[in-house]
């Protein structure tokens, strides 16, 4: 994949919506916006949820991160 095209896919990889933080924690939209509002009270479960969410995008920024490093590097090395 070319340098360029791999920054794209892992910027999309690396930005996060509110809507991508219910969806991966299992949660409605409108409970995420709750919790931001202090309307909602932050209960152990959610928390927890947040932090399995959190694991989970850890990882994947970590390997789009990975690609995008490799990508960089093979731009780098002249051609034989």
């Amino acid at each position: 994949m070319q340098l360029r095209a791999r920054f794209l896919k892992t910027l999309e990889v690396a930005v996060a919506t509110l809507g991508d933080v219910a969806e991966g924690m299992g949660r409605h939209y409108r409970t995420i916006q709750n919790y931001r509002r202090g309307e909602r009270r932050v209960t152990e479960d959610a928390a927890l949820a947040l932090v399995r969410y959190l694991r989970i995008r850890a990882a994947e920024l970590n390997q789009a991160a990975d690609e995008l490093e490799t990508a960089a590097q093979q731009e780098e090395e002249p051609d034989e």
